[in-house]
């Protein structure tokens, strides 16, 4: 159920407009899950700060079907300071169709 949902909405917007077509340069940054849309991905994500953007990417098997993304720091807005479930961290929305995105703290 989780993967039709993050297919049908957060991730699959994302990947659209701002599908990474390879792994930046940048510092690798370990953080505990990540939230988009109505979906939580515990420690599956994989985000590099980048002078691009920032990169969020999924560990296999989920990377089959998550493709890497890649939004650029124009297109990030900070909306709050949040927590759902275990994540607790900075909401942000991305793109046109503002997807919310919970980045943990670290990110």
């Amino acid at each position: 159920m989780r993967f039709l949902r993050s297919r049908n909405k957060g991730w699959l917007l994302l990947s659209t407009d701002y599908k990474a077509r390879n792994i930046p340069a940048g510092r690798d940054v370990r953080a505990p899950g990540l939230r988009i849309g109505e979906v939580s991905y515990g420690l599956v994500s994989h985000f590099r700060i980048a002078p691009r953007g920032l990169y969020i990417g999924m560990m296999p098997p989920l990377s089959v079907l998550h493709p890497p993304i890649l939004l650029g720091w124009g297109e990030i807005r900070v909306v709050r300071y949040a927590q759902a479930g275990l994540v607790k961290g900075y909401e942000v929305v991305a793109g046109s169709n503002e997807v919310p995105v919970l980045l943990p703290d670290k990110v």
